[in-house]
């Protein structure tokens, strides 16, 4: 069953290369233009960097002081595992949460899956506002054209998603149980739990606000970046609109780095302006290998890195 999960990300690939004209696709292989993947590889390091300053200030916000050094050598290892390992981006950050937890006391263990958790939380939510913002800007400037209908829809779920934290502020529980009279139904439980942990990383949102803007405005440099390396010139504010719809297919727990999910969203939205499905799987193959290619580095860290820089306040 493990090996179900990492086949369907392969298979949702190779049957997208399937339909389309391979031919194609090594013509537009041959023609990538490596200054500009350059400038995507240099935005992705940078927008990570930023990442693990982020990281950084939840931990101390929730325990204490950890060293840059020693959380760069954590989340350099966990991009190799996130390289390697099926599921997406679970593998890396069980092994950032564990790593923490290792280094706390006993009853402040759970702050190393929190912090990961929150850590999550923040960059997720950032670029859903992003969307947003871009979407309300391209409503009320440009239309949304022959497509509104679907971007109208696509718009108001960035709505729900950019508002969801500060809706969960109210007493979830109480208002469930009173309406519902189920004060120990599962599903009551169940979703008074997910709007406990929403709201536990919306406290964290206002501090962490500006550097997550900063980490996820990178990433779309990284993924327009290789775009235009195959030549799809995408007005910047259409690909921070589409953007939360890539990267939260990115996500999706069925395959290795993202590679699959991550193409087929990015063709799903991406072809509504018109741009060609083979550079479109291309550019995004590309995004996913300049995160792998940071994954190789985090190999230095497994290799060599040993030593414990850990400090605490």
């Amino acid at each position: 069953m493990k090996i179900i999960k990492p086949l369907s990300g392969l298979l949702l690939l190779v049957g997208m290369f399937y339909v389309i004209d391979i031919n194609e696709v090594q013509s537009i292989i041959f023609s990538i233009d490596i200054t500009k993947m350059l400038f995507a590889i240099f935005f992705g390091i940078l927008g990570n960097l930023i990442t693990i300053f982020r990281w950084q200030l939840i931990l101390k916000l929730m325990y204490g002081n950890f060293k840059f050094a020693w959380l760069l050598g954590i989340f350099g290892q966990s991009l190799s595992l996130n390289s390697v390992l099926p599921g997406g981006i679970v593998g890396g950050d069980v092994f950032r949460s564990y790593s923490v937890a290792t280094k706390l006391p006993k009853g402040n263990k759970k702050i190393g899956p929190k912090s990961v958790i929150v850590d999550r939380f923040s960059g997720f939510w950032s670029i859903t506002f992003i969307s947003m913002i871009s979407g309300f800007v391209i409503l009320i400037t440009v239309s949304f054209g022959k497509n509104h209908t679907l971007f109208a829809y696509y718009l108001a779920f960035l709505v729900v998603l950019s508002l969801g934290p500060f809706i969960t502020r109210v007493n979830i529980k109480q208002n469930l149980s009173e309406k519902f009279k189920l004060r120990s139904n599962y599903i009551v439980i169940k979703v008074t739990n997910l709007f406990k942990l929403v709201r536990t990383g919306s406290n964290y949102l206002a501090a962490t606000f500006l550097l997550s803007l900063m980490t996820q405005l990178f990433a779309v440099f990284n993924f327009w970046y290789c775009l235009q390396a195959v030549q799809i010139d995408i007005p910047m504010l259409q690909l921070l609109f589409c953007s939360t719809f890539i990267f939260l297919s990115s996500v999706i727990p069925i395959s290795i780095a993202g590679f699959g999910p991550r193409e087929f969203g990015s063709v799903a939205i991406l072809s509504l302006y018109g741009f060609v499905g083979e550079a479109l799987i291309v550019a995004s193959i590309l995004y996913g290998l300049t995160t792998t290619f940071q994954g190789f580095l985090g190999l230095f860290w497994f290799l060599r890195f040993k030593k414990d820089l850990f400090e605490k306040s």
